[in-house]
């Protein structure tokens, strides 16, 4: 396994162990959930890039062949998990040390996978391509399964549109540069302080005493900007729910009239059954008065 040096937050960097060939990563306690977004993008692709070595899947192996903790040697226990966008597992360190995923469980833990429909099936057949466990890399059938009958995991493929909303979220443009570190020395103790954040000292707790009313005057516009961004975001969001509630009204409102429409017409043809047998009745009970009497 190698070492990947990803983005993690607060400006930190998570590293983590992965073996591209084996579509395995072991992941250190809490690195999972550390990992930034960029981070998450930059693995995103590696894995892409491992996943698509060989035109297939065959050098990816079974979790189930984890049996031991790279740090403790323990025997690992398989963890079942349920997130909000479907099933995963992993083989976790009784003691705590972390845990084995493959790439596709990872994927499906963060919700950029989606289950095997007839389509991606008929596309992969019409490619000439077989199907294969994304997971431990046993043959398919021809047709859409819930589990590889292998290793039991879930069947799924990679959702190219889940996948493109995701790294463009991760990769969205920095912060502006007004919530960049403003440092100066505090007037009592020398200290680094940031004059845009704190309003005491770190190291001593005296008042942050601005020297400069520019950089107060840039600081505060900068604030305000930001406020002003905020809230036109807010506005548009509120504006995006109000025009999704409007035409979902709009629809029940619709569908309200149809029925009613249909009811009407249905009632109407029932009336309508029904004085054409009364007149019937009167046309025969007339006819037979005249026949016989």
């Amino acid at each position: 396994m190698r070492v990947l040096d990803l983005s993690g937050h607060y400006q930190r960097r998570i590293q983590i162990d992965t073996c591209s060939h084996c579509c395995l990563v072991w992941f250190d306690e809490t690195e999972s959930v550390r990992l930034a977004g960029p981070g998450i993008a930059e693995f995103v692709r590696e894995i892409h890039g491992a996943m698509q070595a060989g035109g297939d899947h065959d050098h990816a192996i079974s979790l189930a062949r984890m049996q031991s903790c790279p740090v403790c040697q323990s025997a690992l226990k398989t963890v079942s998990n349920r997130t909000r966008f479907g099933r995963t597992r992993q083989m976790e360190c009784p003691q705590g040390h972390g845990y084995y995923q493959t790439y596709i469980l990872y994927l499906a833990e963060k919700g950029y996978v989606r289950p095997l429909a007839w389509a991606d099936i008929r596309s992969l057949l019409g490619a000439g391509k077989k199907l294969f466990c994304a997971d431990c890399g046993y043959p398919l059938p021809d047709r859409p399964i819930g589990e590889c009958p292998a290793c039991k995991s879930a069947v799924e493929v990679i959702d190219p549109t889940r996948l493109a909303m995701a790294i463009d979220r991760h990769e969205a443009p920095p912060l502006p540069a007004a919530t960049a570190l403003d440092q100066h020395k505090c007037h009592a103790c020398g200290g680094a302080v940031d004059q845009s954040r704190e309003i005491y000292c770190s190291h001593c707790h005296a008042p942050v005493l601005r020297h400069d009313t520019a950089d107060a005057a840039t600081a505060a516009a900068n604030a305000s900007e930001l406020a002003q961004s905020a809230a036109r975001a807010q506005r548009k969001r509120q504006e995006a729910a109000a025009s999704a509630a409007n035409a979902l009204a709009s629809h029940r409102a619709m569908n309200t009239y149809i029925e009613g429409q249909r009811g009407q017409w249905r009632k109407n043809l029932e009336f309508r059954i029904a004085v054409g047998i009364l007149l019937a009745a009167f046309v025969f009970i007339t006819y037979m008065r005249h026949r016989f009497f």
